[in-house]
């Protein structure tokens, strides 16, 4: 048996014997499914080489979602440590204090002229914050070893909503990091 598109293009699809319709399909995560076609995802911060010091956690970034129509989904979390032996924390629900450098999140679809509604700091030195929650560690345990943090969009910000990411240098050391923060924005 055969079914047609109703639009009258022509195309077919078959059901097979078992009562299953046959389909050809591609499988590709949600962040690049809201670039393509919403242009609504994004890099939300990136740190080049942020010293740190040992036996301390400093932050990297914080994340502030402030639309009031849309959530920020974070997909994924890059830490790259340079001689690095430590932890790559993620936080939720903390508050700015001070210093930092406000960065202006990149558009992965430059076709869109979308920009994120988003206020991010990230570290030039310094960066502080106050509370937060851990909800998730990944340890980079070598030299030049970078922690992937694949979230798939689960960390999700809400109105005033934020996020951070800090390393904490367990050992006598004082590595570079590196930091790249993916996600997208779903409306409410």
């Amino acid at each position: 048996m055969f079914i047609e598109d109703g639009r009258g293009s022509g195309k077919l699809t078959s059901v097979t014997d078992a009562q299953q319709l046959e389909v050809q399909s591609e499988s590709r995560e949600l962040i690049f499914y809201q670039s393509w076609t919403h242009g609504e995802a994004y890099t939300l911060a990136q740190v080049a080489n942020q010293t740190v010091t040992a036996s301390a956690e400093e932050v990297l970034c914080h994340i502030k979602n402030t639309s009031n129509t849309k959530y920020l989904c974070i997909s994924h979390i890059h830490v790259a440590g340079y001689g690095a032996n430590g932890f790559a924390r993620v936080y939720v629900d903390s508050t700015y204090s001070s210093d930092g450098t406000a960065y202006t999140p990149g558009n992965h679809n430059r076709q869109s002229g979308n920009t994120a509604e988003a206020t991010v700091y990230v570290a030039d030195g310094s960066l502080a914050v106050a509370g937060g929650a851990q909800v998730c560690t990944k340890g980079i345990a070598t030299e030049d070893t970078t922690a992937e943090m694949d979230f798939n969009g689960s960390i999700i910000l809400g109105l005033n909503d934020t996020m951070d990411v800090r390393f904490l240098e367990k050992a006598g050391a004082t590595p570079d990091v590196a930091l790249c923060v993916e996600g997208y924005y779903l409306t409410i």
